[in-house]
This record gives C-alpha cells, structure tokens and sequence, in this order.
C-alpha cells in the first residue's frame, strides 16, 4: 500500500498553517456545536449533537440517519420537502442529527467512536424524543446499518423501517462490485494514512479539511450529483469505519426477524455494489420487506438528486403505518 503524500497534498498541508491559526479554525470548515453555541443542538450523556426537529411532538416520531460514517445530515433535508405533495413533517415528528463526531457535532478521540458508543447515542436520542413510543426509523447507507444495529438491540422498539440502499447488515455480507467502490490500494487511501501520521487528529478542523478536500477530489467525474455536506468527520472515517466496519466481525442480524413491521428497501436503478440485487439479499434477512427502485437514480441520488421520486414511495409507506407510533 502507497504511504507516501502526493505533492499536491504536501503543498496543501504546508499551506495549511498560513490559512488557518489555533484562534481561527473556522476559517476552512464549520464551527460545530462546541464552538458556536447558536447552533441547534442535544446533550446526551457524554457528547453535545448537532439536532433539528421538524413537525408536531404529538404525531410518529421518524428518527433520519445519514450516511458515512463521517458524513452529515445536510443532504438529506430534501426528503423534508414538499415534493409531488406535502412534506413528511406535515403528519410526522421528524429527527436529523449529526451523528457523533460528523457534522457540526461534538468531536472526540478515537476510543469514544465505537459501534458501542454509537448504539447509545441513538438509544440516548430515541429516548428523548420517543421515550414511551416507537419509533420510524430512516436510514441511508451507513444509516441504514445504523439502523440495523439499534434495531438488533431494540426490534420491539420500532414502528416502521425505510432504508435506502444500506450497507451490509453482517461483517461477511460480500457486496457487488461499485464503479464507485473505495479503492482501499488507492493513491488517496495512502494520503489518508500518511495524513494521520503527519498530525494529531486530536486538530479535527485541519483534519477534517483535509479528508474532505480528499474525498471530493476522489468522487470527481461520478456519475451522481454531489450532495451537500456541511464537514466531514475525519476520524470517524478512520476510526469507525475502516478500523471498525472494515475489519472486525461484527454482526446486525441476530433479531432482525423480530422486527413486526414491513421494512422498505429504497435502491437506485443505477447503483451496482449497493443496489437493487444486493438489497433483495439483506431483504431475506427480515421477515417482511419490500424493495422499490428509483429509476435513473445512483447510491446519494435517491436520496438527493432524485428525491423527487424517493419522497412519494416514503410518504406512501409512512401513511400505511398504525398510528400507533404516535400518541395520536
């Protein structure tokens, strides 16, 4: 594996001290809710999020989980809007936060991002929006993974299930070959690795800079419309997904067959490692599911680009849930 920087990134991290001072880390990326206290936010036990809430406390609460790990909730606002009829919030207690150390959220070291942590940071968050409820989970990618782990602990819990295109769901679920896919003997895979050991990812905001001017540079020329992010979580990515999801035997699945309401499969017509024929085998492993594809639709796109036509399948599906998920 390459380990050495490309000059580009040398030059970029030389410039690096010149742009951006101990008193001024706001100038490359967002302050998070540590350093701008305007931000809205949530206390949990041991960690401050990035939350928004749209909607009325009274009706189904849908907790939306977003992608990653190390992205934010940014993109996936476009689900809340009113497209070909009105928004979900309209009848619906909807939840987007920045999962912990992404976003504008708190940032951490290493050993306090693990799948453990991860799972209470949403039995912390379900519980204070949903305490006495079940609850609508809405999952994209990673965050349809995330809801797999919350729901292997928790089947009783939940009232309704969308995931779009989620990753595997058990360590030894072999994905489709993607287009798209991370190329883990990459040129950009060895910067990475060289940029952890050139400085402390204790510096987030230099870190998270650098991470995301990498990943973008490595998405160039894809076929989907980039989506919106406001930071990208540097050590997240490092920590939790490729010391983590990458390369320890962990496993969602266990109780999946106890979930009791019809999960929805969301894929993009266009998608290879993660589409259609790779969910139709996660979907065996619930005991009612249902796949709907989107036509013209990559991997982000169906939650972005193409909500257009992802909104009215999820609308469709929330108004066939008992309303048992509220207090209505």
């Amino acid at each position: 594996m390459r380990t050495t920087p490309t000059l580009a990134l040398v030059a970029m991290l030389t410039l690096l001290p010149a742009c951006m001072d101990p008193g001024a880390t706001d100038r490359l990326v967002p302050a998070t809710v540590i350093e701008d206290d305007t931000l809205p936010s949530l206390q949990l036990s041991d960690t401050l999020v990035h939350l928004e809430t749209f909607g009325d406390p009274e009706d189904p609460v849908v907790i939306v989980l977003h992608g990653g790990p190390g992205d934010d909730y940014r993109y996936m606002l476009r689900l809340l809007e009113p497209l070909g009829g009105p928004s979900i919030a309209d009848d619906h207690f909807v939840v987007l936060w920045d999962q912990r150390g992404t976003g504008l959220s708190e940032r951490h070291d290493a050993e306090d991002l693990t799948l453990a942590t991860y799972l209470r940071d949403l039995e912390e968050v379900i519980d204070a929006f949903a305490s006495d409820r079940r609850v609508i989970l809405l999952g994209h990618s990673w965050g349809g993974q995330y809801a797999a782990m919350y729901m292997n602990a928790h089947p009783e819990r939940v009232a309704g299930v969308i995931l779009g295109e989620p990753g595997r769901l058990r360590w030894d679920l072999e994905e489709l070959e993607d287009d798209f896919s991370f190329d883990y003997t990459a040129e950009h895979l060895g910067d990475l690795l060289w940029v952890r050991q050139l400085f402390s990812m204790g510096d987030h905001a230099r870190a998270d800079y650098v991470v995301s001017t990498m990943l973008l540079e490595q998405t160039n020329g894809r076929i989907e419309e980039p989506s919106p992010a406001w930071r990208v979580g540097a050590l997240v990515i490092f920590t939790l997904y490729l010391e983590q999801l990458e390369t320890t035997r962990w496993d969602f699945t266990a109780r999946l067959r106890e979930v009791e309401p019809e999960v929805l499969f969301i894929a993009g017509e266009l998608s290879v490692g993660l589409g259609a024929e790779f969910q139709q085998r996660q979907q065996q492993l619930f005991s009612r599911s249902r796949l709907v594809v989107i036509e013209d639709a990559g991997h982000s796109d169906i939650v972005y680009s193409r909500a257009e036509a992802t909104v009215p399948v999820i609308r469709e599906y929330l108004a066939k849930l008992p309303r048992e998920g509220g207090r209505g």
